[in-house]
């Protein structure tokens, strides 16, 4: 009788343990932080996080190929036209939003078509958007896919910030073509 007491009493210990561990926030075991003091009334001005420096934003980044680099907003950002990532990018939306100009008379109305590339957004203030993106157009299929973002054999890696209303017939946010694409 006793035997079975304490075996109930190590189990019991053990599955508690295991309660307390599931429970715990997976923030806790991840091995790279993102770590940046900022606001949505006071987003920071200066990037540097992991001993990266990033960069402003380019200004007139709409319709544009990015090769790589790291960049942050300063301010809210309207792009009439995508812009093309064939390298690794890291963004920072700092608490602002990247939109896609409603009235832009483009063909291409999605934020970002990442070709072979690496994309990788971060929101250091916690506030930051993508938004109004409508796709890419496909003349093959003579529709719009990745209202934000399109992959092409890329990687998407997204660590904060937000993607909403965004729009396409295949992938309202994000459309992967290929095998080799992927997001996070």
């Amino acid at each position: 009788m006793k035997k079975g007491k304490t075996r109930n009493r190590v189990l019991a210990w053990i599955l508690t343990m295991a309660m307390v561990l599931t429970m715990t926030p997976v923030t806790a075991f991840a091995e790279e932080e993102w770590a940046a003091t900022a606001s949505a009334d006071s987003p920071i001005d200066a990037h540097e996080h992991d001993n990266i420096v990033y960069n402003q934003w380019p200004e007139n980044a709409s319709g544009t190929t990015l090769s790589g680099g790291n960049y942050f907003l300063t301010e809210d950002v309207t792009l009439t036209e995508h812009v093309i990532i064939n390298g690794t990018v890291q963004l920072c939306l700092n608490g602002h939003t990247l939109a896609m100009d409603p009235s832009s008379t483009k063909k291409n109305k999605n934020l970002f078509f990442v070709n072979s590339g690496t994309l990788s957004i971060y929101d250091c203030a916690g506030t930051g958007k993508i938004t109004g993106g409508q796709g890419y157009y496909d003349n093959v299929k003579k529709s719009y896919k990745g209202g934000a973002i399109y992959l092409k054999e890329a990687t998407l890696n997204l660590f904060g910030g937000s993607i909403e209303d965004n729009r396409a017939t295949w992938g309202g946010a994000i459309f992967v073509d290929a095998t080799n694409s992927s997001s996070t």
